[in-house]
């Protein structure tokens, strides 16, 4: 009768126990939350206009870190154009946030050229949902 009390407790004790792996730098870095980037209040806005912008393609796991960078830098462009007021702020801290939990890696990034701010965001949305596929 002693073993199935023991039994009857270690199940329950079992389920609950949760076994996480020990982070490295290959890992993903996590789904992004394409509300929280808040890009789709950005499409439609014409400031950024006229400047050009770089993107990165193609990103390796290991260099999501590298890649968030340019797109907080390039962000960042807009934002100092268009002022206080603008969206783009969302999107630059919900990218520092991500950025953060990142390893730094050094990276050699295919880099892509934009004529206009709507490539970028584009361009931002495609490399979110590269980073969200993996969940």
């Amino acid at each position: 009768m002693t073993w199935i009390a023991i039994a009857l407790w270690l199940v329950p004790l079992i389920g609950q126990v949760q076994v996480r792996p020990v982070s490295n730098d290959t890992e993903p870095l996590g789904p992004l939350n394409m509300d929280d980037l808040g890009l789709q209040f950005l499409d439609k806005r014409l400031c950024g206009d006229g400047m050009n912008f770089t993107s990165p393609t193609n990103v390796m796991t290991k260099c999501h870190g590298a890649a968030l960078g340019l797109f907080i830098q390039e962000f960042k462009k807009v934002y100092t154009h268009c002022g206080e007021n603008s969206p783009v702020k969302q999107t630059i801290e919900v990218l520092e946030r991500a950025h953060n939990k990142t390893q730094a890696e050094e990276c050699t990034l295919t880099m892509t050229d934009h004529k206009n701010f709507e490539d970028l965001i584009d361009a931002m949305k495609h490399f979110a949902w590269r980073i969200n596929s993996a969940y």
